[in-house]
C-alpha cells in the first residue's frame, strides 16, 4: 500500500515541485553490444558494438571502472539472463556489514557487474560514498565483481537480459589513458557530509528526489 501511495504522490508532483538540475544523462543506447572487455590491471571497461551500417570499424565506449587486480579472473566469459538481478545482496566487508548493488549482472561464478555498494536493499538513497567515489580511484579495488555507474550499467543489463554477452578479462593494456577517462567523463562526486547522495539517471533522481521531499515536508 505505502509503494502504491509512493507512486501515486510522485505521479502527482512530478510536473510541479521543482528538482535540481543533474548531470546525469539517461544512457538508453540502441547500438547492439558486441562484447565487454574488463582491463583489470588498468581498471577500464571497454563496450564494443556491432558495426552500423554507417561505421566502417566497431565502435568503442572506454568506462572506468573498480575491480580487484587479482580476484577478477582473467578469461573470457558469457553473462546469463537468468543470472541478473534488479538488486542482490553482496559481500559483507572487512567489518561484517553486508552491502547490496544495483543491476547485477553475473559473468563468472562469483563475479558480477554492478553498482557502487548500498547499505540498504532497495533503497537508491542508501548509496555507500566512498565505493561510489572509488570507482575514479585507481587505488580502490572491489572484492573482484566489477563495479560501474548506473548510467552504463542499464545500457549492458538490459541487452544483457535479451542475449548472452561476451565478457572478456584481460591484463592487456588498455588502449585509452584511465586519467584522460575520469577527466573527460562527467562523475557526480559526493563528499560524506552529503545529505543525499545518488547514482541514478535523470528520470530516476527526478522520482526518488521527489520522494524525499515529500518525506521531509
Amino acid at each position: 500500500m505505502k509503494r502504491l501511495i509512493y507512486l501515486f504522490l510522485c505521479g502527482i508532483f512530478l510536473n510541479c515541485i521543482p528538482v535540481y538540475a543533474l548531470n546525469v544523462s539517461d544512457n538508453l543506447a540502441t547500438r547492439k553490444i558486441k562484447d565487454i572487455a574488463v582491463y583489470r590491471k588498468d581498471m577500464v571497461v571497454a563496450i564494443k558494438y556491432e558495426n552500423d551500417s554507417d561505421v566502417k570499424s566497431d565502435e568503442v565506449k572506454y568506462i572506468p571502472c573498480t575491480c580487484n587486480r587479482k580476484r577478477t579472473r582473467l578469461g573470457e566469459f558469457e553473462t546469463s539472463p537468468y543470472q541478473m538481478y534488479r538488486w542482490h545482496p553482496l559481500n559483507m566487508d572487512e567489518n561484517g556489514k553486508r552491502h547490496y548493488g544495483q543491476y547485477c549482472i553475473r559473468f563468472d561464478d562469483n563475479i558480477l557487474f554492478h553498482s557502487a555498494l548500498y547499505n540498504e536493499m532497495n533503497n537508491p538513497l542508501s548509496l555507500d560514498i566512498s565505493t561510489y567515489n572509488g570507482i575514479v580511484d585507481p587505488e580502490v579495488e572491489s572484492q573482484g565483481c566489477v563495479r560501474l555507474r548506473v548510467k552504463d550499467l542499464k545500457e549492458i543489463y538490459r541487452q544483457a537480459e535479451e542475449r548472452p554477452i561476451k565478457v572478456i578479462v584481460t591484463d592487456e593494456e588498455c588502449p585509452v589513458d584511465r586519467k584522460t577517462l575520469v577527466n573527460e567523463e562527467s562523475f557526480e562526486l559526493w563528499s560524506s557530509d552529503t545529505d543525499i547522495a545518488y547514482d541514478l539517471t535523470d528520470s530516476e533522481a527526478k522520482t526518488i528526489l521527489i520522494y524525499s521531499k515529500i518525506n521531509r515536508d
